[in-house]
């Protein structure tokens, strides 16, 4: 099973640090067959003064197309250079929000891109993966509604048609242990399944992605075992493998553990191109 880290956030996302031409060395020298820069892609209205950025030759911009098209061009021209030694693709990782997916598919239509991973961070307008929002947030509410509520949105993502690929399913839990110690992950079929059987039906793939392990009280990935199993039963064939690195270092984090799982459960690996 040849390795495709297709989650890597290069500088150009706000949060990320390394230009994607250091990504792309240590990619080559990690012995991965193809990458996928994920750029993020905050669009939620009421979130513009915190999230929809883009950072363009060193310094933050105000998220726009015009600003895309900067990054895709980047990306290409690197593909180019390292044609016949590292497939580098160019992608999208889109913050959904079901209340401005019109929003959404204005702003990514047309957009030459090869890969858009669908993501939920934000729920009732609070940013659950941000432990600076999140603790707060999950005190008030309780660990079923944030679950639940997550799950929710997950499940329109799969119905929209517009990914590729579902990011880190059950990324509400990221900074859970803070709060909840052990008990910080809500194992209810109920809630996963209908999330499980749309993306099933609409033919969305998963995402494996191992940066859970970098965070302080998880010993599994995204998602957890519990949940690789439901997927396996539900008829989800294919997982994508993200590190979901924020920097070089972390790209294709602990992905010899997570190739060794999807084998073991007979999973498929997602590649880009390679999917029909």
């Amino acid at each position: 099973m040849e390795l495709a880290d297709l989650h890597i956030h290069p500088s150009f996302s706000i949060d990320a640090t390394g230009g994607i031409e250091e990504f792309a060395e240590v990619s080559a020298q990690r012995g991965l067959k193809q990458i996928c820069f994920t750029t993020h892609i905050d669009l939620e209205p009421e979130r513009k003064p915190i999230d929809q950025f883009i950072r363009i030759n060193g310094r933050l911009e105000l998220l726009s197309r015009e600003n895309i098209f900067v990054y895709i061009d980047s990306v290409k021209r690197l593909s180019e250079k390292y044609k016949g030694t590292l497939d580098i693709r160019v992608g999208l990782e889109i913050g959904w929000c079901r209340t401005c997916e019109g929003i959404i598919r204005n702003f990514i239509e047309g957009l030459p891109v090869d890969f858009k991973m669908g993501s939920v961070h934000i729920v009732d307008g609070v940013a659950v993966t941000s432990r600076r929002e999140a603790l707060q947030f999950f005190r008030k509410h309780g660990l079923e509604y944030v679950a639940q509520r997550y799950f929710e949105e997950l499940t329109y993502a799969a119905k929209s048609g517009l990914f590729n690929v579902l990011g880190h399913i059950d990324g509400y839990k990221k900074y859970a242990p803070l709060v909840f110690g052990d008990a910080h992950e809500l194992k209810n079929p109920d809630l996963v399944l209908p999330l499980l059987y749309a993306c099933k039906e609409n033919n969305v793939a998963l995402e494996l992605n191992t940066s859970s392990l970098r965070k302080k009280g998880h010993a599994e990935f995204y998602p957890s075992i519990w949940i690789l199993h439901l997927a396996k039963e539900a008829g989800i064939k294919k997982f994508s493998l993200g590190s979901d690195s924020h920097s070089p270092e972390e790209v294709a984090y602990e992905f010899d553990r997570a190739r060794r799982l999807l084998e073991e459960l007979g999973f498929e690996m997602y590649r880009i191109g390679k999917n029909d």
